[in-house]
């Protein structure tokens, strides 16, 4: 990330030394409508199972504008912007591991191996947090009118998901399915932090709760955890990197009002052109494989965004 932020910075530096004479240096801020945007899973009978909505957030930085000609002209811009998206997972017949206590001769310790089977409903508000250097093309059809359009390069800098996950199933217990209660489960991912779950663990290492059917606690005693990070689905060997990648690359197009104080007031479409979203863990959540094996998906998912700004250029 450190080596792709250099790169960033020295294409920042090379368009401020190209432009610094005769260019007007400026500041903007403004609003984000965000979402990201990619192909939603489906059940066998073809219902869909996820939804995406828009998130509010901010950007703010300065800026360096440069006119080639009355009409023409170059923005570089310096940006935090958040961006982002509300999710949502809801499916009558999906799974989730459940834990349960593994007693040995010489040691006790935890272990998701339990599958139980049901309506899972996950809602999640994810923010992540870009350092963009967007490159700016416009031009100017009438006095005080521009019409733009560039790239946007970014790297994420802070990425967290924040929700909850109810679930109301059963488990196969010798020759008939118990039903289980319904419990529900804290989500607070922090995905540039967390660490995938080991096979084997302790209590100090996750907060849980007991699984209980009719209100009463099982004959085998089952727990579910309280809370969970952004890779409690994978293992120590199955996490790897990131689930959020750290390179983003956008395509803008803008319009825009300038005054002539040089206060400007603009809008501004941004449409991710790589997957911000890491495939090694894209999989199937409405079913496992034979194996109880995770079910890969591959999804590409786009960063889309609404940007609404105002600034002044000294």
């Amino acid at each position: 990330m450190y080596r792709i932020s250099f790169v960033l910075v020295c294409l920042l530096c090379w368009s401020v030394s190209m432009f610094a004479q005769g260019a007007k240096f400026g500041i903007k801020a403004g609003i984000n409508i965000s979402t990201i945007s990619g192909p939603m899973e489906e059940n066998e009978l073809g219902e869909v199972l996820e939804n995406t909505k828009f998130l509010p957030g901010f950007h703010l930085g300065p800026t360096l504008s440069y006119e080639f000609t009355d009409k023409v002209g170059f923005q570089v811009e310096l940006l935090y912007s958040q961006k982002g998206g509300k999710y949502s997972f809801n499916d009558d017949s999906s799974y989730f591991l459940l834990i349960e206590e593994i007693r040995t001769p010489v040691d006790t310790f935890l272990s998701k191996s339990t599958l139980s089977t049901g309506r899972k409903k996950l809602t999640l508000t994810n923010n992540n947090g870009y350092l963009e250097i967007p490159l700016m093309l416009h031009y100017k059809p009438i006095p005080k009118l521009r019409i733009g359009a560039g790239l946007s390069f970014g790297v994420l800098l802070n990425s967290t998901g924040v929700g909850s996950m109810d679930f109301t199933g059963r488990i196969w217990q010798g020759t008939v399915f118990t039903n289980l209660d319904r419990f529900t489960v804290n989500v607070q991912n922090k995905y540039n932090k967390d660490d995938g779950l080991a096979e084997e663990f302790q209590n100090a290492d996750l907060t849980m709760q007991e699984v209980l059917s009719n209100e009463n606690p099982l004959a085998d005693r089952l727990y579910a955890p309280s809370q969970i990070g952004a890779y409690y689905d994978f293992n120590e060997q199955e996490k790897n990197g990131r689930y959020f990648n750290t390179l983003d690359l956008g395509a803008n197009l803008e319009l825009a009002y300038v005054f002539d104080t040089g206060l400007h007031f603009g809008i501004r479409a941004n449409y991710g052109l790589l997957d911000a979203t890491n495939n090694r863990y894209d999989f199937n959540g409405h079913q496992l494989d034979s194996n109880l094996e995770k079910i890969a998906r591959s999804d590409k998912d786009k960063n889309i965004s609404i940007q609404i700004s105002i600034g002044f250029g000294f």
